[in-house]
Order: C-alpha cells, then structure tokens, then sequence
C-alpha cells in the first residue's frame, strides 16, 4: 500500500512539473490561433470554417478552439479552456494579438492610403495579364506541375497557386473560397518585400545602407556600428534565440511584448567574426543568423515618423 501511495505522489509530481513547464507554452498554440483566425476573417474576408479546414488544423494549433465575434471585431482562442488569447481588427491596419496592457479606448492612429490604379497589364500593373505563349514551355508538363501542387491537399494545403515566366502570366489556380484578390499571409516572404523597400529609398538617394540604424539604445556602445544593411541581412550580431518549440526570445516577441522591438533593442552583442584574432572588416563583419528581431527593428524603422 505504501509503495502504491509513493508511486501515485511520484506520478502526481511528475504531471505536476510537465503542467508547470508547459503551461506557458500555451500562449503560442491559443495566441497564433486567434490571430490566424481574426487575420483571415477580418482581412482576408473568409469564413471561420475556412480558417479551421484550411489553418488552423495543423499539429498543435489545433487544440485550440476559437470563437469568432462579428460584433468586437475580435477572436479568442483558448486551449482546453485555458490561457485565452485574443486578436482584434483594428481598421486600416490588420490585426493584433493583445494583452493585457491592451485597452480598446485608445486612440489608435489610422494611415490614410492612397491606392493607385494603373493600366499597365499585370504583373507589372493591375490591368488583366496578356495572352502569351512561349514556344520553350511545355504546357503539358506545366499543368502536371500544377495538378501535382494539388495533388494532396491534406498535407501540402495548397491554396493558390501561380506561375510567371519573363513577366508574363502562364497560369493560375486557386482552391474554394480563393481567388487572386483574396489577402494571404507572405509570412517571411514580406521580409524581402520590405528589403526591397529600403532598397528603392537608396536608389533614390533617400538613404545609405551603410548608415548607423538609428535606434537611440544602441548609440553608447559598439552596437552602433550596427547599420541598416546589418539589419537587412540579420547580421547585427546581437544575441537571439528563434526556437518556436517554448517561451524564447520569438515567441516572447510575437506573442508577449506590447512593444516587438523592445527586446531587440535590449539585446547585448556577440563577439564579431574574427580569424586567428584578427577582425576580417571594419566595420566587423558578425555571425550571420536568422532571426525575427533583426526584421522587426528594420521594419520599426520604415515606419518610425522620425527621418532615418
């Protein structure tokens, strides 16, 4: 009877702890859950249903059940019931997973955008795309190509699907509930959109990627050696932990923090590259690593009122 008491209190501290440690965790599951589904409901103007079939049914996301508030603008999600996380729209910007510095009376300022219509046949403009046909391209293994992109949807989940080939369109196709103005998230494709930004600002003699990234924080020490072009190419050698799998510096970043770029701000620099004690460039060339927060400061810049 004892040995069964002392392997039933073991049992119990043993889920006990796996409770303690993962119960955090929980802020990934039900926060991406919420913002997924408020992001494709008030964005991308799909159903709910959509969002649970073709999203939010993935390892892990799943667990979480999401409701839907067509009045607030807003989705919850929670994970068994617990560790509810919840997205609002907020219009002209998208949606924001919130907490619990959140308060909904504040004035929230609104950008005022200008959409440009042009004539210019797509992809270079919003006009339909012409008719092309181009004697070096095999339709029929190009539509083998497309069918294969299809092929499984449970496990590949592809939605659209495009091919573009010297500027011209060669085909598209798009499941139920897509079609070519339906929003979906370029996730770290947006990276390259925004590094091409930047780009057109120096071509246009607006700025120099060589230039210190101007984040007051970094101005006392040897961070400011920092430049955009460092930020550009995640080499700003700053300390950085991009594991999804727990709480990390990401998962801090994009489920926690009222401000993403607060902790990018805060990090401490690695050692520069250097051989046999030797620095290889002036300024220091530093490790190369992917990370999110290198993309956040760049992107907190773009917007930044201030001048860069």
């Amino acid at each position: 009877m004892k040995l069964l008491k002392r392997v039933l209190l073991l049992l119990l501290i043993i889920v006990g702890v796996a409770v303690y440690l993962n119960y955090p965790k929980l802020n990934i599951i039900s926060g991406y859950a919420a913002k997924n589904m408020a992001s494709g409901v008030f964005v991308a103007e799909r159903s709910a249903a959509s969002m649970n079939t073709y999203d939010n049914n993935v390892p892990l996301i799943e667990l979480a059940e999401t409701q839907v508030d067509e009045t607030e603008e807003s989705a919850s999600s929670t994970v068994y019931g617990l560790m509810e996380r919840t997205a609002v729209y907020r219009d002209g910007l998208g949606t924001v997973l919130i907490n619990d510095s959140y308060d909904p009376d504040k004035l929230t300022i609104r950008p005022h955008r200008n959409k440009i219509m042009d004539t210019i046949p797509y992809p270079y403009g919003q006009a339909e795309p012409l008719d092309s046909i181009f004697e070096e391209v095999d339709l029929g293994q190009l539509s083998k190509a497309v069918a294969m992109a299809f092929g499984n949807p449970d496990v590949q989940k592809t939605r659209t699907l495009l091919v573009l080939y010297k500027g011209h369109l060669l085909t598209e196709k798009y499941i139920e509930g897509f079609t070519k103005d339906t929003p979906i998230l370029g996730w770290s494709m947006t990276k390259s959109v925004l590094a091409t930004c930047f780009g057109v600002l120096e071509h246009q003699g607006k700025l120099e990627m060589d230039w210190p990234a101007p984040i007051a924080e970094w101005k006392a020490d040897e961070r400011k050696n920092i430049t955009l072009n460092h930020l550009l190419r995640m080499q700003s050698g700053l300390e950085w932990n991009e594991d999804y799998s727990g709480i990390s510096d990401v998962t801090q970043m994009l489920f926690l923090d009222s401000d993403m770029t607060q902790k990018q701000r805060e990090k401490k620099p690695l050692h520069p590259l250097r051989r046999f004690g030797t620095i290889l460039q002036e300024p220091p060339i530093y490790f190369p690593g992917y990370s999110d927060n290198s993309s956040e400061a760049i992107r907190n810049i773009w917007i930044s009122p201030t001048p860069v």
